[in-house]
This record gives C-alpha cells, structure tokens and sequence, in this order.
C-alpha cells in the first residue's frame, strides 16, 4: 500500500511497562531456611530451597530429575526442551545433600513422583502449602520468586560459567 493509504502511519502501540521482579533477599532466604514450621509445610520450604540449591531448577524439573551420578544431577530442562536438548549440570552442593537424605528417591532426585498420582498433582500441593510458609513467615514465597532469587544472586556474585552450573555461596547475615 502506499503510505497515504496505509492504515499503520496513525497507530501506535503503548510500550508495556518495565515490571520490577520480585526476588527474596539474603536475610529473607535465611529466614525460609532456618523458620521451624509443621511437616507439611516445612516439606514446601524444603522443595522450594531444593529448588534454589539447585541453581533454580523448576519444580516440574525436579519432580523428573534422574537421581545425581557422581555428586551431580545431570537434565535436559522442560522449558527449553522443543528448543534444544542442552543438557544442564548441577553439582549437589552439602545443603542439597542433606536434603536429598530426607526426600531422595531411588531412580530419580526426589521421591515425590511415586507419590503423587501425577505432577498436577503434587504441583497443586506445593503451592497451596508455599501459602502456609508465606504467612509463616510474613513475606510471599513461590517457586517462581525462588528462581529468579536464584538468577538475582548469581548475578550480583558475578557467576559466569552457564554450562555447568554451581551453587554461589549466598552471603548470610554476619553471625549466622
């Protein structure tokens, strides 16, 4: 069309506004790791620290994760699986470990796929009880905020290598 009769020349589009993300500080970490909850939701606290021990991982990557070789777990992630089938290496660091003694499975990471009748399932679960540990503690935890909490202070330390990831040390509030 020519531009006098293009129907583009008079619209415009509002750019979208940038949205602040929504990370858990290091002292908010702590406090999620250290808060003395009942079972059910210490079990999310624990999924959801389990999540950030292993450098962000999903929960449905974690529900799927073939059980660690050689103190690593090695998975292709589900968010980019179409895409590519990079595989993604964590090392499991002395937190995951005691953890895992906890809620190791036998074949896979965690034992939360044999049970749980699906990932539905224990997804549902999972948010519902992460509700318990945000009043608990007073400020809003989800699993996404865990990872991005992740992706934040990784960045602030200045982690570089993405093809094998490990876990930063997060700086804890001095004493602790």
């Amino acid at each position: 069309a020519s531009r006098e009769h293009d129907p583009y020349l008079d619209y415009s589009i509002k750019p979208v506004p940038r949205k602040t993300i929504e990370v858990l500080t290091a002292e908010q970490m702590h406090q999620l790791q250290t808060v003395q909850l009942p079972c059910g939701l210490s079990r999310a606290r624990d999924i959801a620290m389990m999540s950030f021990y292993t450098c962000g991982a999903n929960l449905l990557d974690l529900y799927e994760m073939a059980a660690p070789k050689h103190g690593e777990v090695k998975f292709v992630r589900h968010k980019t699986q179409r895409a590519s089938m990079e595989v993604t290496c964590i090392r499991i660091e002395p937190e995951m470990l005691a953890l895992l003694s906890q809620y190791g499975g036998d074949d896979r990471l965690l034992r939360f796929k044999d049970a749980y009748a699906n990932y539905d399932t224990f997804q549902r679960r999972v948010t519902r009880q992460l509700y318990g540990v945000s009043d608990a503690l007073g400020f809003d935890v989800t699993m996404a905020k865990i990872r991005r909490t992740w992706a934040t202070l990784a960045a602030e330390l200045d982690v570089s290598e993405f093809g094998h990831y490990h876990l930063p040390r997060f700086l804890l509030p001095e004493g602790v």
